[in-house]
């Protein structure tokens, strides 16, 4: 991702223009089922989304009429924690996979949907970056609890590379993740 910021090759735009935003599940606990059926929705929160990834440890199932139509996740999504008392979460990210389609997110998170051209892993890479993650932590400050409004998200200013050099950066990102994995299984090549 660097490659797009590293001296500004790119023209920036504010990243509203490329997505929508969809605020989480609002419920109480008398709304939580004890796990998932037809009046259920497995429910990611925060705790959820881990280096950029979403783990399934810890869920939550919902009842469905506390979700509407667009808190359903869509494949290509990104997930963000959105509030926390902790800073350090505010801003995490994941990008959702065909494996959380039709599961829904709590209030603390929102979701990130693109529209538009750029593309679901290119915004997901970008919310990875140092330079993300400065923006959010001075953004994000409140007294007690960390928040991350809609504005704070939208008028991000971030790289528009063209559709071609997108592709070229997800196809390297993909064989680096690749990579990643093989030194993780087998350390000593």
């Amino acid at each position: 991702m660097e490659m797009f910021i590293t001296g500004d090759p790119y023209p920036r735009e504010t990243l509203k223009n490329y997505i929508s935003q969809i605020r989480g599940v609002s419920y109480k606990p008398s709304d939580l089922r004890s796990s998932l059926s037809d009046d259920s929705v497995l429910l990611l929160r925060a705790n959820n989304i881990d280096k950029g990834k979403i783990n399934h440890d810890d869920v939550q199932y919902v009842s469905v009429e506390k979700v509407s139509e667009s808190q359903l996740i869509q494949q290509n999504d990104i997930i963000l924690c959105a509030s926390s008392g902790s800073l350090e979460h505010v801003g995490k990210s994941a990008l959702c996979s065909s494996c959380t389609v039709g599961e829904t997110f709590g209030a603390f998170c929102k979701l990130i949907r693109p529209k538009g051209r750029l593309q679901a892993e290119y915004i997901a890479a970008y919310l990875e970056t140092d330079e993300y993650r400065d923006k959010i932590m001075q953004l994000a400050c409140g007294s007690n609890i960390n928040n991350l409004k809609n504005e704070h998200i939208d008028y991000l200013p971030i790289p528009i590379p063209d559709e071609e050099a997108q592709l070229r950066f997800i196809a390297i990102a993909h064989q680096s993740d690749k990579s990643k994995h093989l030194l993780e299984i087998c350390p000593f090549f």
